[in-house]
């Protein structure tokens, strides 16, 4: 994304550099795009939804700048307004054009996404489950299912590696569950992997019908 989304920026700050300091707003507008040129060039990239963020407070600027009497830009200074905002429109859509030019790739990666939630949330549901039954951190609850069935079947003398001593010893933090932040991110991981999985099949779909037209 640095060299790629960064052609039509680097054009329009060096054409607008030279009259930056004649108005404050355009002065912004400046350091602005040398901070997104930044952000493009980060050897890690931020989240995307900083980038567009930081691109619609900048297209703001720059269309109450371009509206104003202060400073008249020339035909080429608006002629690179109008290529850098254009290319920053192409920008949310990056995603969308690799998912449906590789749907089977998009899948494959939102199966991934939903076995990680899986797993982080499997441990969580199991221990919740004991919970419910009655099998808690100190020890069955007094009036329980858990209770009862350790006075009917084991009465007071509960066989190490029997099923009741495993539920009772998950119950006890034998099982490790995920913190309440990373029970988040698996529900939210999972969610993503579940859309992602839903939207490539939908492309592949596509894809096959297109097909279908074209050899008939």
């Amino acid at each position: 994304m640095a060299t790629d989304n960064g052609s039509a920026l680097s054009h329009l700050i060096a054409l607008i550099q030279p009259d930056r300091h004649q108005t404050t707003e355009l002065d912004n507008i400046v350091r602005r795009l040398e901070f997104l040129q930044q952000l493009f060039a980060a050897p890690v990239q931020p989240d995307p939804a900083y980038i567009n963020q930081n691109i619609r407070e900048i297209r703001d600027q720059i269309n109450a700048v371009r509206n104003s009497v202060s400073w008249i830009p020339s035909p080429a200074q608006e002629s690179a307004f109008d290529d850098f905002l254009g290319e920053m429109d192409e920008l949310p859509g990056g995603f969308s054009k690799f998912r449906k030019k590789h749907p089977i790739l998009t899948a494959a990666c939102g199966g991934a996404l939903v076995v990680g939630g899986s797993l982080a949330l499997g441990p969580a549901l199991l221990v919740g489950g004991l919970n419910l039954l009655g099998f808690s951190a100190a020890g069955p609850v007094a009036g329980s299912i858990a209770a009862g069935i350790q006075s009917a079947v084991y009465g007071g003398a509960v066989a190490s590696g029997s099923a009741f001593a495993l539920a009772q010893s998950a119950a006890m933090g034998g099982v490790a569950v995920a913190s309440g932040a990373e029970l988040v991110a698996a529900v939210v991981a999972a969610g993503a992997g579940a859309t992602m999985i839903k939207k490539a099949k939908d492309d592949q779909d596509d894809q096959d019908d297109e097909g279908g037209s074209n050899n008939e």
